[in-house]
């Protein structure tokens, strides 16, 4: 488990960042969110994207300690690879969908994040229950765009039908 921030002195983009600039990477401020990924790459790189934007970042490595981080860490996200060893990423949005009086009637809104670009891939991500599944690599701004959007920093509906689909466009 690794929550807030590594030891270390920041990022070389803090270091020549202007002030607005700075301002602009906090997109995500006091966000919580629950990345699980069995690539210890992987979660290092969201891990300093979403830390980088503000977010108070968790990361796991399987479904089974992601569920356990669920319950204690309460995130405002989960973002999910879909494709692990054991049990994948459907697996984890099924359990937590499925199980509301474990979860506390929680809706986290879950991102589905896979380097399959099968279109049936997808629609099964979305019909599991997450809001929305992306490609790898991740296209770091629409990545962040889509965590503001479903952490509803912006106020918008995302559990009155909201479709964050429509953030997906570049």
């Amino acid at each position: 488990m690794q929550e807030s921030e590594p030891s270390g002195s920041g990022t070389s983009s803090e270091f020549f960042a202007s002030p607005i600039q700075k301002e602009k990477q906090r997109i995500l401020e006091a966000t919580k969110v629950l990345v699980v990924d069995d690539l210890e790459d992987n979660r290092i790189m969201l891990f300093w994207i979403l830390n980088g934007a503000g977010a108070i970042v968790r990361v796991e490595e399987s479904v089974d300690r992601a569920l356990v981080a669920i319950l204690e860490f309460k995130p405002d996200v989960i973002v999910s690879d879909i494709s692990m060893p054991h049990r994948d990423g459907h697996d984890l949005i099924r359990t937590l969908r499925r199980n509301i009086e474990v979860y506390e009637d929680r809706k986290t809104p879950a991102i589905a994040v896979s380097a399959c670009t099968n279109p049936v891939v997808k629609q099964k991500s979305l019909s599991e229950g997450f809001q929305a599944h992306i490609d790898k690599p991740v296209n770091i701004q629409l990545f962040l765009r889509l965590v503001r959007v479903l952490a509803d920093l912006d106020g918008n509906a995302v559990n009155n039908g909201f479709d964050p689909s429509v953030y997906l466009h570049q």
